[in-house]
């Protein structure tokens, strides 16, 4: 579960992490500022971004990445950091 805040009034929800994007791109909610957050593209590739960046990711078609596929990649660290620096 992901927390997200309503962007008008601030106020926390948890969603599941499949769900987190649809959130976002609604343009009601935002992630938490200051963060880093685990996305995977559509090549599959999980990389470690700024949440403040997660709208322009989700439009680029990345979903927040599934909570075991991510356990998984930091295990192994096979994941990229950064997305457009």
């Amino acid at each position: 579960m992901v927390i997200v805040l309503d962007i008008k009034t601030g106020e926390p929800k948890q969603v599941p992490n499949e769900e987190v994007h649809k959130y976002v791109l609604s343009g009601k909610w935002r992630l938490p500022p200051g963060q880093r957050i685990p996305v995977t593209f559509g090549t599959g590739q999980i990389h470690e971004i700024p949440s403040e960046k997660a709208l322009e990711a989700f439009q680029f078609k990345a979903t927040y990445a599934n909570a075991s596929r991510w356990e998984k990649a930091k295990a192994k660290k096979e994941f990229g950091s950064g997305w457009k620096n």
